[in-house]
């Protein structure tokens, strides 16, 4: 048996392997657009915790708004809650709030967090 290559053959045959390598370097990961406004007369700090992943937001000062990513790609597949801890950066003082629940390690593709005198308002929306 003799095997021939031409031109063709060799141009599909690196085309077939340009888009195998390609969807093998894929990035399936999954993210979160995360907003935080800090609505608070002091400087906050805020750690968004799901399951085994935390995020850790450092010295939001007052009317501040963050705009940034929750990278969500490894949390356990479980069901859980999200746990928020503010920290006055002022006096130190520290709140932890449980807020929603979210299952099979599956959350939404937008969280808004705003803090306001000791209040919370979180919203996780597709």
């Amino acid at each position: 048996m003799e095997i021939i290559f031409t031109f063709d053959n060799m141009k599909n045959s690196f085309l077939f392997i340009a888009i195998c390598l390609g969807a093998f370097a894929c990035n399936f990961s999954k993210k979160a657009n995360m907003q935080i406004k800090n609505n608070n007369e002091y400087p906050i700090s805020l750690t968004f915790i799901t399951n085994n992943i935390q995020q850790v937001y450092s010295k939001i000062e007052p009317n501040q708004k963050i705009n940034d990513s929750y990278d969500w790609t490894k949390l356990d597949k479980t069901d859980g809650e999200f746990l928020i801890v503010v920290k006055n950066e002022l006096n130190q003082q520290v709140d932890t709030f449980h807020h929603g629940q979210f299952l099979h390690g599956e959350l939404g593709n937008y969280i808004d967090i705003e803090t306001n005198q000791g209040q919370l308002k979180v919203v996780v929306s597709d």
